[in-house]
C-alpha cells in the first residue's frame, strides 16, 4: 500500500472541557471515557434510548490543563449540528463546555503502511510546532490525523508531498475504507442503524462499562445474541452499485456502499443482510445480477486467499 494523503478539513471537530467532561461523554457514549488515559482515544457511538445511532465518533483525552479536563471529538462530515444538539440537551447542571472547532482547524489524514507499528493503541498529543498528531487506522493500515492552524497545515502537506505521500481525494478514501470493512455515517450508518448490527462492536462499545444511553438493548442483544441484520462485506462483480438485496425473491438487506477496488480489480461493497444470509459465501441478488457475502474486511480476505 502506498502512503496516501488525505483533506479531511471539514470533518467535525469539537471540543468538551470541565471538571465532569469525562464524566459526562461516560455516560452518553458507548466507550469507557472515565477510565480513557491522558494522550489516548477511542472509537465510540452516541446513541438513543433504543440504541439507535445519534453519531459515530472517535473521542481524545488530552492532559489536563490545570484541573480541567479536555477531551475532543472527531466525527465524520454531517454530523457536527446533531452532536452539537444531543451534547448540549443532555448537560444539566455539569461542568461541562462543548465548543465547536471544525471551521477554525485544517486537516490533513496521512496514512500507508509501515508508518506505525499497528499494534500500537490510539494516541494523542500536541507537538511543538502546535500541530495535533493522533492515531487512527481507519483504513486497515497505520493512520494519523494532523490537525492545526490552516497555513501550517497546508506547509505541513507540502513537506509531506515533498517527501512522496500520494494526494488523494473523497473517492480513493471510500475505496481503501471499504477494502477495509470500515462503515461510514451517512452511507452505512444513520439514525435508523442498530449499534450492534454496525460490526465494530470490539473497536467501538465497551461492556465492562457503567450504564450510558441505549446501553439496556445493546446488553439485551448481546445476551441474547440476536442481532437481526449485519453489516457484511460484498462482492458485486464489475460495477458498483448500492441498493436492495434478495434471496429467492425476498429482500434480505441492502448494499450501502459501492466502489470499483481498481486493487482488487472488481466491484466490491459493504451492506446489510438479514441472519440468514450472513455467512461468508452466501449468494445474493442485487437486481439481475449474483453478489456474493465475503469476509470483512475484503483486503484481508483476499491477501489470505492469495496465500494458501
Amino acid at each position: 500500500m502506498s502512503t496516501y494523503l488525505f483533506d479531511f478539513t471539514g470533518h467535525a471537530t469539537l471540543e468538551v472541557t470541565g471538571d465532569d467532561a469525562r464524566t459526562f461523554l461516560h455516560n452518553l457514549s458507548t466507550q469507557d471515557t472515565k477510565n480513557l488515559p491522558e494522550g489516548h482515544g477511542v472509537e465510540a457511538f452516541f446513541l438513543t434510548a433504543t440504541a439507535k445511532v445519534v453519531g459515530q465518533c472517535w473521542i481524545w483525552r488530552q492532559a489536563p490543563r490545570g484541573k480541567t479536563e479536555t477531551l475532543w471529538l472527531d466525527l465524520p462530515p454531517g454530523q457536527v449540528e446533531t452532536i452539537l444538539a444531543h451534547l448540549r440537551k443532555h448537560i444539566i447542571g455539569e461542568d461541562v463546555e462543548v465548543t465547536d472547532h471544525t471551521a477554525t482547524l485544517a486537516r490533513l489524514y496521512l496514512v500507508g503502511e509501515g508508518l506505525a507499528d499497528p499494534a500500537t493503541p490510539l494516541t494523542f498529543r500536541v507537538q511543538e510546532d502546535g500541530i495535533t498528531l493522533r492515531r487512527r487506522d481507519l483504513l486497515g493500515h497505520p493512520g494519523y490525523d494532523l490537525l492545526g492552524p490552516p497555513e501550517a497545515i497546508a506547509e505541513l502537506r507540502e513537506t509531506l508531498l515533498a517527501q512522496g505521500a500520494t494526494p488523494s481525494d473523497e473517492a480513493m478514501f471510500h475505496v481503501l475504507r471499504i477494502e477495509a470493512g470500515m462503515p461510514w455515517w451517512g452511507a452505512d450508518i444513520d439514525a435508523t442503524t442498530f449499534a450492534p448490527e454496525t460490526a465494530r462492536i470490539p473497536q467501538a462499545i465497551s461492556y465492562s462499562k457503567g450504564c450510558y444511553l441505549g446501553q439496556e438493548p445493546v446488553v439485551m442483544a448481546r445476551d441474547r445474541g440476536v442481532v437481526q441484520r449485519k453489516l457484511v462485506n460484498l462482492e458485486l462483480g464489475d460495477t458498483p452499485a448500492t441498493g436492495p438485496l434478495t434471496h429467492e425473491g425476498v429482500e434480505v438487506g441492502r448494499v450501502s456502499s459501492a466502489v470499483f477496488s481498481p486493487r482488487l480489480g472488481r466491484a466490491i461493497g459493504l451492506g446489510y443482510a438479514k441472519r440468514a444470509h450472513q455467512a461468508p459465501g452466501t449468494r445474493l441478488r442485487q437486481g439481475d445480477r449474483e453478489v456474493t457475502v465475503v469476509a470483512l474486511p475484503f483486503v484481508a480476505n483476499e491477501q489470505g486467499a492469495a496465500a494458501e
